[in-house]
């Protein structure tokens, strides 16, 4: 629990200083970002699945606003 407070304080002001003041391919790099941080935690929470799978399922949804 602590871990997950901890990265929304540090993600949060990241995410609102790259929607209001970057450009635009950095708002999709974040998107991606994002995508795959969320199939790796959700991958990992299914349980049983193959570290293999884990990475290309991760990539894919990192690559998938481009």
């Amino acid at each position: 629990m602590k871990t997950r407070i901890i990265v929304a304080a540090i993600g949060l002001p990241l995410l609102l200083a790259v929607i209001f003041f970057a450009p635009v391919w950095a708002y999709g790099i974040l998107v991606g970002l994002i995508a795959g941080m969320s199939a790796w935690e959700l991958l990992r929470c299914v349980g049983g699945v193959t570290p293999r799978m884990l990475w290309i399922s991760t990539a894919s949804a990192g690559l998938m606003p481009f």
